[in-house]
């Protein structure tokens, strides 16, 4: 049964959500990365922190990807 007196009115909902049809024909998960490092990197990059390791990665692609586009 659903609820007589809903939270969030249906223009909300249809605002704030989209039906699937309406996304792009793209898969909806992301593919994981996987990355072949030199042993010295590796050992480098598994002496820092979680975070910084993750943001430094993180630059790293981002850097990559604006390459690539570049080059197109």
């Amino acid at each position: 049964m659903s609820n007589p007196n809903p939270v969030q009115t249906p223009e909300f909902v249809a605002k704030q959500f989209k039906p699937v049809s309406d996304l792009p024909d793209e898969p909806l998960a992301k593919k994981a990365v996987a990355l072949k490092l030199p042993e010295s990197v590796h050992e480098y990059l598994m002496q820092m922190e979680r975070g910084d390791r993750i943001n430094l990665m993180r630059q790293a692609i981002t850097a990559e990807v604006e390459r690539r586009k570049q080059a197109e």
